[in-house]
């Protein structure tokens, strides 16, 4: 199902339908355009993470997109899971124009979970790598409010104790972190992270003016 009439969509929305009619029922093929990633989805075949059209990008891919922008590369297939349990094989291929620019995502779910109890050559087709460092678990979000709040959580589970009892540097830490996967390109969001953290949304942008200086200064030092 696709809202999107751009001509540059065409194909890949082909390429999606054709993927779906082949695999059936356990596969999902998402697309999205970065034009707006609060509403990124503009077509979904299949049904295995419950999105429509209008859902938000995944924090996974938000970040990646964030840090190395035009520069980033594919996701090999890694293993995902959704709210309701399902076991998923995932895999994402960014979408570039003739000049190289990303502008969106070709996303492919595939459910596993049946498949994890048959016979045990299943094993070695089901098999999935640990995710690297770059690669928190992925959220699939209904709300880029969820996804920004599944930002902060990975960010707190990481640091190992609440906003609360963090001392000042390691509020400033957190914000750095939250900036690096992308949080702060979302609408709003200053005013959920403050709220999440008990601080007011001026400590929030006075921290995340530290963060960026911060981290201006340790990328000169690496020159």
């Amino acid at each position: 199902m696709s809202t999107n009439k751009e001509p540059f969509w065409e194909n890949y929305i082909r390429i999606g339908n054709t993927m779906v009619g082949t695999l059936g029922s356990k596969c999902e093929v998402v697309i999205h355009d970065f034009k707006d990633v609060a509403n990124s989805v503009i077509y979904v075949a299949g049904n295995v993470t419950n999105r429509a059209i209008g859902a938000p990008l995944t924090d996974l891919v938000l970040g990646i997109w964030h840090k190395y922008g035009d520069t980033a590369q594919d996701l090999p297939p890694y293993r995902s899971s959704t709210k309701d349990g399902k076991i998923l094989r995932s895999s994402t291929t960014f979408i570039r124009n003739s000049e190289g620019k990303i502008k969106g995502a070709l996303c492919i779910n595939f459910d596993i979970t049946d498949m994890l109890g048959f016979f045990s050559f299943i094993d070695e087709l089901t098999f999935m790598p640990e995710p690297s460092h770059e690669q928190s678990p992925e959220t699939y979000a209904t709300s880029m409010s969820e996804t920004v709040e599944s930002c902060l959580e990975n960010a707190i589970r990481q640091k190992g104790k609440v906003p609360l009892a963090m001392s000042r540097k390691e509020r400033i830490e957190l914000i750095l972190h939250l900036e690096e996967q992308g949080a702060f390109l979302v609408k709003g969001a200053v005013e959920l992270i403050a709220q999440r953290m008990s601080i007011s949304k001026y400590t929030v942008y006075a921290y995340l003016k530290k963060a960026r200086e911060s981290k201006g200064e340790l990328q000169k030092g690496r020159v």
